[in-house]
């Protein structure tokens, strides 16, 4: 519409110093908005309605007001596990398409000097997209607590979710610098496989602790860390004993990967997925930029 081609054509006076740099991000996340929400509102909201509001809206369907009660902690701790995993996969999914269907675009601008890789970034990261998950992970936490009646505490399940999200993102992005959407979605497919199944559920801690490579996954694992962060807190929650926690090595007090480490390597690895991701994609623009000049 009039707006975007005024801020793509406003893009064109955008020199990459620093204030050159805040003004990109400004206008990239106006575009953004206007491209996304303004010009085709009800698209966009489906596809917010997809990725944040479908598996909890299942879930409470099959699983109204179960609440913390069922002695069986197994079913409890595989609805927050499939919660968790289902959510970074639409997570990996949605940010692995993003940039290759927009590439010709974006690389067009930043090759001909208009804004740098990192403003793209910092728009994908900082701006709209980030209000976007905000809103949406705490509208499919709400849905999963108060529909089900889990009695998990509503902030650590939210912040968890959240921290699990955007590091998703980071590797999300990653995936997206492939020019193919098909290898972009191949790769988020088998990273989530991997995460899904260092999870401490379909194989256990204990079959991990036999094989070696599995202790690999284990430690990338991000659905694992948000998992364990929210079975704690509905077992602290509830009124329950824990007699099925050690089924999941969790109570292991030498394991590193035990719950009072669980936040800190969360954190770690959304710091480590963006650092990644930001390298990678100002590598992948140098590099082309070089061939252009030659």
């Amino acid at each position: 519409n009039d707006d975007s081609i005024d801020a793509t054509l406003e893009l064109q006076t955008i020199s990459t110093e620093h204030l050159a740099f805040g003004r990109a991000v400004v206008i990239l996340a106006k575009r953004n908005f206007q491209q996304r929400w303004a010009r085709d509102p009800l698209s966009t909201l489906g596809v917010f309605a997809l990725r944040y509001l479908l598996i909890p809206v299942m879930f409470s369907i099959l699983l109204w007001d179960v609440g913390s009660d069922d002695p069986f902690f197994k079913n409890r701790s595989a609805l927050l596990y499939v919660f968790g995993g289902s959510h970074l996969f639409t997570t990996f999914i949605s940010t692995a398409v993003t940039f290759p269907n927009e590439r010709h675009i974006i690389e067009g601008e930043i090759l001909s000097n208009q804004y740098s890789p990192l403003a793209y970034l910092a728009m994908q990261w900082l701006t709209v997209p980030l209000l976007e998950d905000l809103v949406g992970v705490c509208l499919n936490c709400l849905i999963l607590k108060y529909c089900t009646g889990l009695n998990v505490a509503f902030g650590w399940l939210f912040l968890s979710t959240f921290v699990m999200s955007q590091a998703g993102i980071g590797y999300g992005t990653i995936f997206g610098l492939f020019r193919s959407i098909v290898i972009a979605a191949g790769l988020a497919v088998g990273c989530m496989l991997q995460m899904i199944f260092a999870t401490g559920i379909v194989v256990t801690t204990e079959q991990m602790a036999r094989t070696r490579v599995f202790r690999a996954f284990e430690a990338m694992s991000l659905s694992r860390f948000a998992f364990l962060i929210a079975f704690d807190s509905e077992l602290a929650e509830s009124d329950a004993t824990t007699p099925f926690w050690g089924l999941y090595g969790f109570d292991n007090p030498s394991g590193w990967y035990r719950i009072d480490l669980a936040w800190g390597l969360l954190v770690a690895w959304l710091i480590i997925m963006r650092v990644q991701a930001l390298v990678m994609f100002q590598q992948q623009f140098r590099l082309a930029l070089e061939k252009k000049k030659q």
